[in-house]
């Protein structure tokens, strides 16, 4: 998830009961697609309008009774994903068969706005513009300038417990990583792309591909390992789910920040 256009937020809450609302729901006078389901099942979503937005929609279907989403947050979730122009299911957790779980700050713009304030045990819809998605580029099954309907379930949001160690830095000579693996988060250190993430920020610093001025010419450690990520364009060929993704950019940025 790539390019950061930041927006304001606008969230409708809409119900409080377990149960989603059949009706369309506007806010600010955009219209929603009608989304059905209990809370928890695969949700059901209604003909898509073809008012394309320009900016984040956010409405909450189910607002949720536990702790809120912040910017820090590792969050748990299942999602369903389509299309907005094509009207086309990209990609579903459900379908998948189990949750997601990564950091916020390592996935889209949209979500990391979109996804602020919500409560673990909610329902939430986002409806993602291309500069707070995949842009220009796309991904994969994702194409270019496409805007993206999530519907979003919070499981709970596991806690973050990342604590690498540090290593002496000097401010003219570029360092190795030296990151201990096994000191990494839990969850997603054996997943294949997480290790590539790993490998290929350690590879970057220890060449000068990448060093501490470009980090900063480029926004910081996020923007970095988008870089890294869109010059290697090797997960699956080009190809990644929201998972994948998110653990490439978790072992990238734990290596940048330690590193950095």
């Amino acid at each position: 998830m790539f390019r950061r256009t930041w927006v304001k937020i606008l969230i409708a809450v809409i119900c409080t009961i377990p149960f989603i609302s059949s009706e369309q729901g506007l806010a600010g006078g955009f219209q929603f697609p009608n989304v059905t389901g209990q809370k928890g099942q695969p949700p059901k979503v209604g003909p898509i309008p073809n008012q394309i937005p320009s900016k984040l929609q956010v409405k909450d279907l189910v607002v949720g009774t536990g702790n809120k989403v912040i910017p820090s947050s590792k969050i748990k979730v299942n999602y369903l994903l389509i299309n907005w122009s094509t009207k086309k299911l990209i990609e579903s957790s459900w379908k998948g068969g189990s949750p997601a779980t990564f950091l916020l700050s390592s996935v889209i713009y949209g979500w990391q706005e979109g996804m602020l304030g919500m409560k673990v045990g909610g329902r939430r819809i986002l409806v993602i513009p291309p500069n707070l998605a995949y842009g220009t580029a796309g991904s994969g099954p994702i194409g270019p300038n496409a805007t993206l309907l999530f519907v979003v379930d919070l499981i709970a949001l596991p806690t973050y417990t990342a604590s690498p160690t540090p290593v002496s830095t000097n401010d003219t000579t570029e360092q190795s990583s030296g990151i201990d693996i096994s000191n990494l988060p839990n969850g997603q250190t054996g997943t294949p792309a997480f290790k590539i993430g790993v490998s290929e920020a350690t590879s970057y610093i220890q060449s000068g591909a990448l060093n501490r001025a470009m980090v900063g010419n480029l926004g910081g450690i996020t923007e970095s390992c988008k870089f890294i990520l869109e010059t290697f364009m090797a997960l699956n060929g080009g190809k990644s789910s929201q998972q994948q993704y998110a653990d490439f950019m978790l072992g990238c940025e734990t290596i940048v920040k330690a590193w950095y």
